[in-house]
């Protein structure tokens, strides 16, 4: 029940930051920011994968320049992170996992809203999806 509630709160407020944060006239630090944050979890070995990718996801929020939206997706992040924790890393899941945070960093940097929230909600289904069948 806990990891349900865990992953539909998630697949609420991710899109919607990412969403939002595509709305955002950004600096030029900001966008530096979010393309490193990407590039980081690429180049992340399998252990510190997690914590890059946590990161990226913590960049989205904090750009929106709202500090709710920061709250909730540390807590949908904290909260995954306990559940994905359990599971091996899988190479497939990983490489589909950048080209979507590819695409989503990309979408916030050109200001389309509708492709990061979008894009956004597949990267959560993709997760739920990998717990589902991991987890049972």
């Amino acid at each position: 029940a806990a990891r349900g509630a865990a992953v539909v709160f998630r697949r609420d407020v991710e899109p919607g930051a990412a969403r939002l944060a595509a709305t955002r006239t950004l600096s030029g630090d900001q966008r530096a920011w979010l393309l490193e944050s990407c590039r980081a979890v690429r180049q992340a070995d399998p252990a510190a994968h997690r914590i890059a990718d946590s990161r990226l996801h913590l960049a989205i929020a904090t750009v929106t320049g709202s500090p709710m939206v920061v709250e909730a997706v540390t807590r949908a992040q904290a909260a995954l992170g306990e559940l994905l924790g359990a599971i091996p890393v899988l190479r497939t899941n990983i490489e589909h996992s950048h080209d979507q945070h590819d695409t989503i960093v990309a979408a916030i940097l050109t200001g389309d809203p509708d492709t990061a929230r979008t894009t956004m909600e597949e990267h959560c289904d993709a997760t739920s999806a990998l717990l589902r069948g991991l987890i049972g």
